[in-house]
């Protein structure tokens, strides 16, 4: 941590007003160095170089156990006159449980947006993201289907499922929710879907499906552009292709319209086709 501010500084009574104190908490916590106030900045740009230019990797097993506790980590070497930075040490994941709602919050986004999200590898599932105007509002058609027998881990009687819409800049632009019985359906696939209404433009969807009791997660993503409201003549709107299937299930989760409604077709003897369409 380096620390850039002037020279001539306000005075403080208390050294945690300042700001070089909360650089040094950081350091220390980190197993980094702390510069301060670098007024010779060739030489700190020297002292970094050296000491990042080469470093050791040090692993070791260890058992995980979901407690959430704190295990301290040191590295000590015999030649004298050297000097070792590394991380302190570090915290065992705790329970799903043990989250706060903010906490839970944060898992979802890394479930849903991150490449290796931490502490588990979801599995994916399919699905389809369609713009559709309704009464003049354009809206978002969220459509998925999802194998249960890929969810095991995940399916039970307090399973969530969440939509998130991000917008170009990954702002959430909408979000959706409910709650699955899976111990309830019969069937060995089911289709939750979504509709909500979104403006114009082009996003990023991510359907999460998570265990509440243990947060392991599954998840799907899709990208839609929204166009613009025609003021006049026709627009031809991406399809809901359908396959031949008996007696599917549909889960709705939070629409405020049914899909039947958007799309009229025999659910009975029909189901949207969510993955890709072979040649």
């Amino acid at each position: 941590e380096i620390d850039m501010e002037d020279m001539e500084r306000a005075s403080f009574e208390k050294e945690e007003l300042l700001g070089d104190d909360s650089l040094k908490q950081l350091s220390s916590k980190t197993g980094g160095k702390y510069y301060s106030n670098t007024m010779d900045y060739k030489k700190t740009v020297e002292d970094i170089q050296n000491l990042t230019s080469a470093y050791y990797v040090l692993g070791y097993s260890i058992d995980e156990k979901w407690d959430g506790k704190f295990h301290k980590v040191k590295v000590k070497v015999k030649r004298k006159g050297y000097e070792v930075f590394g991380q302190g040490g570090y915290f065992n994941p705790k329970p799903f449980s043990e989250y706060t709602k903010y906490e839970k919050l944060l898992h979802i986004i890394d479930l849903a947006l991150s490449e290796t999200p931490q502490f588990q590898q979801p599995v994916d599932f399919s699905m389809v993201a369609l713009p559709v105007y309704l009464k003049g509002e354009a809206q978002l058609v969220a459509l998925s289907q999802i194998p249960k027998d890929k969810i095991q881990e995940i399916a039970g009687p307090k399973t969530e499922l969440i939509l998130l819409v991000f917008d170009e800049q990954n702002n959430v632009r909408a979000l959706r929710s409910c709650q699955i019985d899976f111990s309830s359906l019969n069937q060995e696939k089911v289709y939750p879907y979504t509709v909500c209404p979104l403006a114009p433009g082009k996003y990023h969807c991510s359907l999460v499906l998570r265990n509440m009791k243990t947060g392991i997660g599954s998840r799907a993503s899709s990208f839609v552009s929204i166009p613009a409201k025609l003021e006049s003549g026709l627009r031809l709107y991406p399809p809901l292709l359908l396959v031949p299937e008996q007696n599917a299930q549909y889960i709705e989760a939070s629409a405020p319209v049914s899909l039947f409604s958007l799309y009229p077709f025999a659910a009975s003897n029909y189901a949207p086709l969510i993955t890709e369409l072979s040649a």
